[in-house]
């Protein structure tokens, strides 16, 4: 019986191969968090792109960006992270003789300049077009869903219109202030750890026909004082059996968390109908 000839192995990677593998890896990791940080700052520009709009919330746009983030962040570190493990050289090491025994003879330096032109098999150079054609086609596909993670919002302006916009940057409904007909105002707790919460504010527009629109602290394109103003105008604006509060017990963790100074503790607490402590 004979024996199955072994391939020879790929001779190591020098250590510039190795740094600047580690290092193509958290630039791929980076630019994903730098591509993330775009979106929002695009969505904000869009949103406050209206001079009359004071305040705005995202329909969960970030849903239709993440597949194609996705997909390109981990085919990026897929790709590095096998070129590593099978000892691909970029740079390669002066002390190897690329391309002579013990080494396998098909593996040279990307960018060596003695590498020789290799023979490859009509079968794996089809394999491999069809498999970049597949990569591409999805890439595509899945960008074209990008542009719908820009536009779906919902709006508050200054004379207190709530306007809906869809996925395609359409006007799809619109309210006047007279057609709020309840509201409801409280604090919001977000968990992210066993001992880790964030504290907002969040206020929710109930129209006639029974829809809702949310706004918390940060969606409002002032600070805190211009914030809790609109809220309490709005509050005015409604007879008490029409506006709930809720989350009074969390005021205090609020006014910590979004460091408000005491004249804007005072508007909060007046906005709650709650005693200073």
């Amino acid at each position: 019986m004979k024996r199955k000839k072994r391939k020879p192995a790929a001779p190591p990677l020098s250590r510039l191969d190795r740094c600047v593998y580690y290092a193509l890896t958290a630039l791929t990791i980076a630019a994903t968090f730098g591509l993330i940080a775009a979106q929002i700052g695009l969505t904000n520009y869009i949103g406050y792109r209206d001079p009359e709009v004071i305040a705005y919330d995202h329909h969960r746009s970030l849903l239709w960006y993440l597949p194609f983030l996705l997909f390109v962040m981990v085919s990026a570190l897929v790709y590095i992270e096998a070129c590593r493990t099978e000892r691909k050289p970029l740079f390669g090491d002066k002390r190897i003789r690329y391309g002579s025994a013990p080494w396998d003879a098909s593996v040279y330096p990307l960018f060596s300049k003695n590498k020789p032109r290799c023979y490859e098999q009509p079968s794996k150079k089809k394999l491999r077009s069809f498999g970049r054609r597949l990569w591409l086609g999805a890439a595509l596909t899945l960008l074209c869903l990008v542009p719908f993670s820009l536009f779906g919002r919902d709006c508050l302006t200054q004379d207190y219109r709530v306007q809906d916009y869809n996925a395609v940057n359409r006007l799809s409904a619109e309210y006047e202030a007279g057609e709020i007909s309840r509201i409801r105002l409280g604090v919001i707790r977000r968990t992210f750890r066993r001992y880790s919460s964030d504290y907002s504010l969040e206020l929710c527009l109930i129209m006639e026909d029974g829809s809702e629109y949310s706004f918390r602290t940060g969606s409002f394109r002032d600070g805190a004082r211009e914030t809790l103003r609109v809220m309490q105008e709005l509050k005015d604006g409604l007879p008490p059996e029409k506006v709930t509060l809720f989350g009074k017990e969390m005021l205090w963790r609020l006014a910590d968390g979004l460091h408000l100074d005491s004249e804007e503790i005072t508007l909060l607490y007046r906005l709650f109908e709650a005693e200073l402590p």
